[in-house]
């Protein structure tokens, strides 16, 4: 093989090996974005942003990808409690996937972080006409109708939520939420207890329970429930009061339904 041959042969070789060099980086950055966004790492809000803003940069994913990553963003943006900027991106979701039952979900909690509960609703609802089976579109549904005073309608979400997922702490804390407000004590009592058998360290269970322990006359047992909850969460007493719950101390002297049938919005989940 003559000189140039030669040349030509081993230019060819290196510019063939540097491709797949380039390629083989991008491919794990591309992997490195995914694992942000999608958050498998548990890592913080920023970087999961960061994750996701790359890959809908990169103009290779396909429209079922993109409505998964801006979702995903959405997700990072509401823990950062960011809900306008989350809000945009669970659009986009929807935009590119119309029956993406998580993204009306999602969306439909930031709404409620945002105190529009009557869109809230809607996308819940959205989201369990599309998914009929979806347990926890039904719990959401029951809580933002709890707070809105609409007992009946709650309780047939949380009943239906509970079919579907039978030991979802969760729920059980919705239901007892309801049954605080309507002032049915020893059914409040009973979820969460059930709830707190699940998940010891749910705040609001644990107030809830103390709140009821109280209004039955149980101060000792309910104050230990309540100091429980706030050594969990030590604003608790201001969240539930977002919903129209009294402060603790008042419990005792307040009617047989404690809180308001049109208590605040507010958000426990």
């Amino acid at each position: 093989m003559d000189g140039t041959l030669r040349f030509a042969a081993v230019a060819a070789c290196a510019a063939a090996l540097a491709l797949l060099i380039t390629s083989t980086t991008a491919t794990a950055q591309r992997s490195q974005n995914w694992t942000w966004c999608v958050n498998k790492e548990h890592a913080s809000p920023d970087l999961q942003i960061g994750g996701c803003t790359a890959l809908i940069h990169s103009g290779e994913e396909n429209a079922w990808n993109l409505a998964i990553i801006f979702r995903n963003r959405g997700l990072a943006y509401k823990a950062k409690a960011d809900f306008e900027h989350a809000v945009r991106d669970y659009n986009q979701a929807i935009r590119l996937n119309p029956d993406y039952a998580e993204a009306y979900l999602s969306r439909g909690l930031a709404f409620r972080h945002q105190n529009d509960l009557a869109r809230a609703i809607r996308n819940y609802s959205r989201a369990i006409a599309i998914d009929p089976d979806y347990a926890d579109a039904y719990d959401a549904r029951c809580y933002a109708r709890a707070i809105l005073g609409q007992f009946e309608q709650a309780l047939s979400d949380c009943t239906e939520s509970l079919r579907l997922s039978p030991q979802a702490s969760y729920t059980l804390d919705s239901r007892g939420f309801i049954y605080l407000k309507m002032g049915q004590f020893d059914q409040a009592i009973r979820d969460y207890d059930a709830a707190l058998q699940s998940d010891p360290k749910i705040a609001e269970s644990l107030y809830g329970r103390g709140l009821a322990k109280m209004k039955k006359g149980d101060v000792a047992d309910g104050n230990a429930d309540i100091a429980a909850a706030q050594a969990l969460n030590p604003n608790i007493a201001e969240v539930m009061e977002k919903f129209g719950v009294p402060p603790w101390r008042g419990v005792i002297e307040a009617g047989p339904e404690i809180i308001s049938p049109r208590a605040g919005p507010g958000g426990l989940q």
